[in-house]
């Protein structure tokens, strides 16, 4: 008894002292951190870059006036700002959203192309200046801007990989199995680079799924122009060709739009027309009687879609450019809404709890008849309230209908 306590002890003492030896080398890894903020050594940056604010035309005009070497930054304003005012989302509640009124006069902001010598570029995202500044409308997450993350550090602790390329920057944020994301952020980005005629060696992009090599192909880039985004990529170009952002939270332009519709469809008048969609889901969000949602609206010659990830682009703007009626719970699949014909009734379902204007403002630029109505949240174990699951009353759907005039 007396031999097995001992042991106990001795492995106790043992632990106790390595979480000591822990905690004493994480003091000294901080405060080697806090020197390294202070010097940097050789090409080496040892330090996070502080952020600047959103990339303006101004701001160049400065970069130029302030760089050292005579290489200097070509800015090209591609269309000037603009003001969209929306007409107003058509409901059964009994007052329009606080969140889509938001939307109803934005600003878009105007569209340019920057073409930057000894730029750099981590992942696909993340832009820095010769001197160590962050683009903050190209800086998807907070964890850019201090000085605790390992990645952060994992990837300043190297030397930049340099290539003697054009390289352009064709991703926006790193949710690469977004299709949302992708066709809405990325993808006009090279109607940018077009109207820019600046010359293009590489782009760095996500290249994961299916969908991100058909939107590769139909742009017309070849495999070898590609470099994959990894995580870990650290990237100074000779030239770094950068974009303004296109669509701010899917107040999407026109012209982007005119410019997806030209890419994905071959004929904007398909010769099968007066389609009904309705557009369930399948992950989060789901509605708990969709049974019954889906049994009512068959009567209406519906067709119930529970995902469309097994179509590609082209399938989905097809069956989207021919329908007359959609009626679908918010999500990415509703993004292809940019490729209906004028007036084109859609209803959007919303959660109570995640209320957002991104279709709200693709229907408005594409001119089509918008309805939505709000589900009510279903209590249950996810900890994020906007991802519960939803009952819709049949009652709300009827009216909707009604409103809509759909019969």
């Amino acid at each position: 008894m007396t031999r097995k306590i001992k042991e106990l002890f001795i492995k106790y003492v043992r632990s106790h002292l390595l979480w000591k030896a822990a905690i004493f080398l994480a003091k000294i890894y901080h405060h080697c951190i806090k020197i390294f903020r202070i010097f940097s050594f050789w090409q080496f940056q040892f330090w996070p870059p502080s952020v600047r604010d959103k990339p303006t035309k101004q701001r160049y005009e400065r970069y130029n006036t302030n760089v050292v070497s005579a290489k200097k930054a070509i800015y090209k304003e591609i269309y000037p700002p603009n003001q969209v005012n929306k007409k107003l989302p058509k409901t059964i509640e009994k007052r329009i959203h606080p969140t889509l009124l938001k939307y109803i006069s934005e600003p878009q902001h105007e569209q340019f192309v920057v073409n930057i010598p000894e730029w750099k570029v981590i992942w696909t995202y993340t832009n820095i200046t010769p001197d160590y500044k962050i683009l903050r409308d190209s800086a998807w997450y907070k964890w850019f801007n201090t000085d605790t993350n390992y990645y952060t550090y994992k990837i300043y602790l190297w030397k930049a990989t340099k290539i003697h390329e054009n390289l352009a920057v064709l991703s926006w944020d790193d949710t690469f199995k977004n299709y949302h994301h992708r066709l809405i952020f990325g993808l006009p980005k090279y109607h940018l680079f077009q109207k820019s005629w600046f010359k293009i060696d590489k782009y760095i992009t996500d290249y994961s799924f299916p969908f991100h090599k058909e939107a590769i192909n139909a742009l017309g880039i070849k495999e070898e122009q590609i470099i994959i985004a990894k995580k870990t990529a650290y990237i100074e170009a000779e030239n770094l060709i950068l974009w303004s952002t296109t669509t701010i939270h899917g107040n999407i332009p026109k012209r982007a739009i005119d410019f997806l519709k030209n890419t994905f469809l071959e004929d904007h008048k398909p010769k099968k027309t007066g389609k009904r969609l309705y557009i369930s889901r399948i992950t989060n969000r789901k509605v708990i009687n969709d049974e019954e949602i889906s049994s009512y609206l068959h009567k209406f010659g519906f067709i119930k879609y529970d995902s469309l990830d097994n179509l590609s682009i082209k399938e989905q703007a097809e069956l989207f450019n021919s329908a007359e009626i959609i009626i679908g719970i918010h999500g990415a699949a509703l993004t292809n809404a940019v490729f209906c014909k004028e007036w084109t009734k859609i209803i959007e379902i919303f959660h109570e709890k995640t209320v957002r204007g991104h279709y709200y403002c693709i229907a408005n630029a594409c001119e089509l008849d918008y309805y939505y109505l709000l589900g009510k949240s279903i209590k249950d174990n996810r900890k994020m309230e906007m991802d519960r699951d939803m009952y819709i009353p049949i009652e709300k759907i009827i009216k909707t209908l009604e409103l809509a005039g759909i019969k």
